[in-house]
């Protein structure tokens, strides 16, 4: 069996859910290693048609359509794969720009054979759309890892980790965060935020206002 990884633009959930699995199988991918260059389109198209399944992992883009029909009208089994949710809310402010993704992932995933996801939350989802969901939890290669570093300090070092849109997750738990962020008992660490100086920062004015 022979099973190719179809990337898009989330190369870090890509390492997660396509590249380890890809490497620890001897399978093929858009790209498999973590320095290695992407394939070319051509490329990429002539593994998929030798491959059996197809593993796309979060497609929306609308030229996206076109290499779906031609991989089913090949005759390959498709499976979509996504670790996450684009279902717009109030607290979203790219909403329209997140709608038109939300909508042609809902087509992708009605177009595929199967679906695979990492919590039961999504899959419930995605069942709506499909009812051939299975649920892949993220796993971790240790080999990535060196000895973790012990914290010597005598504070207790939280994190938070996340993207720009998932601000409004953490607004049942604001008044704690502000709470543990006056508490010199406490460390918080955010890893989420752009560089406020960035090009793309002013679009984010309501998280950072949150954040601030």
């Amino acid at each position: 069996m022979k099973v190719y990884f179809l990337g898009s633009k989330y190369e870090g959930c890509y390492y997660v859910r396509c590249m380890l699995p890809l490497r620890h199988n001897g399978w093929d991918g858009d790209f498999v290693t973590l320095h290695g260059q992407r394939k070319d389109a051509n490329t990429a198209m002539r593994a998929m048609l030798d491959a059996d399944i197809i593993v796309a992992q979060r497609p929306y883009e609308n030229v996206m359509f076109d290499v779906y029909s031609a991989l089913k009208e090949a005759g390959k089994k498709i499976v979509f794969d996504n670790d996450d949710t684009y279902k717009v809310n109030d607290q979203m402010k790219l909403g329209k720009y997140l709608d038109k993704i939300s909508n042609n992932i809902d087509k992708f995933i009605g177009m595929s054979d199967m679906v695979t996801t990492t919590t039961e939350f999504l899959a419930e989802e995605y069942r709506k759309l499909n009812k051939n969901v299975v649920v892949i939890p993220n796993q971790i290669d240790p080999d990535d890892y060196d000895k973790p570093l012990r914290n010597k300090t005598d504070k207790i070092r939280i994190g938070v980790v996340g993207s720009v849109g998932s601000t409004g997750d953490f607004e049942g738990i604001r008044e704690t965060l502000k709470q543990i962020s006056n508490d010199p008992r406490y460390q918080l660490v955010l890893f989420s935020l752009p560089p406020v100086a960035s090009s793309i920062a002013n679009k984010y004015d309501r998280e950072f206002a949150f954040w601030s």
